[in-house]
Parts: structure tokens; sequence; C-alpha cells
């Protein structure tokens, strides 16, 4: 556990994250590290002049989390007073994917729009693939649509 506390040490002071993403629940064993590390975190960030937050499932941070909800469907449908973000993958699953051609880029947009209308954002999991360059370059113009949304 104390390995875990040390690598994100790590990652802070090494690349400066605009946000921490932890993939866990509830759970409050380990609420003085997790503590160590928020500490750590938020008072960098004050002494890079930079605003950052961490995000987590449920209830898994004391206080000052971006809830998480895995996947759209779990989201607010109203308006929050509280900022959220749903983790949704780009195909139809998480994880290593083959041969499975990304959602259109107008859906993200769509998502991010709904969302940010609501109080939340959108963070979008990109699942490995081994492809050839040709599908390579499908996949990146279709980040390059979503990018060039206006």
């Amino acid at each position: 556990m104390h390995d875990w506390v040390a690598k994100n040490l790590e990652l802070i002071d090494k690349y400066h994250p605009d946000m921490l993403w932890f993939d866990m629940n509830g759970g409050r064993n380990w609420d003085p590290l997790k503590l160590r590390v928020a500490a750590y975190y938020f008072n960098r960030a004050k002494e890079w002049g930079k605003e950052v937050a961490i995000s987590a499932k449920t209830d898994a941070w004391l206080a000052g989390q971006v809830m998480d909800y895995e996947r759209e469907g779990r989201a607010p449908m109203e308006l929050t007073d509280w900022v959220w973000q749903p983790d949704d993958p780009i195909t139809n699953k998480f994880g290593y994917v083959q041969g499975v051609p990304p959602y259109p880029a107008d859906q993200f947009v769509w998502k991010l729009v709904e969302n940010v209308s609501k109080n939340g954002n959108l963070l979008l999991n990109i699942s490995p693939e081994r492809m050839a360059p040709s599908r390579r370059n499908n996949r990146m113009c279709c980040w390059r649509s979503a990018g060039g949304w206006t």
C-alpha cells in the first residue's frame, strides 16, 4: 500500500497532471493513504499555480473528488450542483479491442455537450488495439473530426 503512495507522488512530481483518476470505490481502510496523496497533490498544484482534480467512483475519497460514473448511462440525467464525469470507451467495450471501429466523432461531441450542460464532463477510454497503418489512420480521422468541431 505504501508503494501505491510512492508511485502516485512520483507521478505527481514528474508529470504535473491536471487530474488523477482512480478506478476505485469507497473503502475507508485506505483513507489515511489516500489523504496523504490528495494533500500532496493539492499542495503541489498550489505551488504550480494550477487547478487540479481527483476523480473516482462512489465515495472513494472523503471529500473533494469529481464523481466518476462508469458509462454514460449511469451518469446524472439532469443538471447537478456537483461536478461529475462518466468514463466511456470509444468502442463498445473497455480494454483491448481487435477490429472494432470507434464510434463516430459526432457521438463524442454530442456526449460532451450534453454532459457539460448538466455540470459534467467526459473521460474517454481509448482502448488499445494492434492495427495496420490504414486502420490507425481511420481511428485518427475520428479524433481529428471531433477536435475540429466548432
